[in-house]
């Protein structure tokens, strides 16, 4: 990497460790970079889902799975490309859920632009 470059992912991680979503995952049990895969069956179909969760951490109420997003758009290209990140966390939640580990919600996280959404 130049020397621009590597400054530039010097803040970007800087912005991620002192993210609020970062603190909650240092502070429990988590887990990083888990692929995860489901086959299910629709319309006589087997429809293979597959990805790699960025993160997740078991809380009081079960598990958050937080997907850390570093796009780097103007508002309202973010409102649309978040539909789609959203639709992404809420499966991986799912297949946790499915897995037995207690009930599981998903935390998309704009890096850039400090804004967080759950589905």
């Amino acid at each position: 990497l130049d020397e621009e470059r590597t400054a530039a992912l010097g803040r970007l991680v800087e912005e991620v460790r002192g993210s609020e979503a970062w603190g909650r995952l240092s502070g429990g049990e988590a887990v990083f970079e888990l692929p995860m895969m489901e086959v299910r069956r629709e319309g006589g179909v087997e429809v293979v889902t597959e990805g790699v969760m960025d993160a997740a951490v078991r809380t009081a109420e079960g598990w958050v799975v937080m997907d850390w997003k570093t796009d780097e758009v103007g508002d309202g290209e973010w409102a649309k490309r978040r539909v789609g990140y959203e639709r992404q966390v809420g499966r991986y939640a799912e297949m946790v859920t499915a897995l037995g580990g207690g009930r599981a919600s998903g935390e998309v996280v704009r890096v850039r632009g400090g804004e967080r959404t759950r589905s």
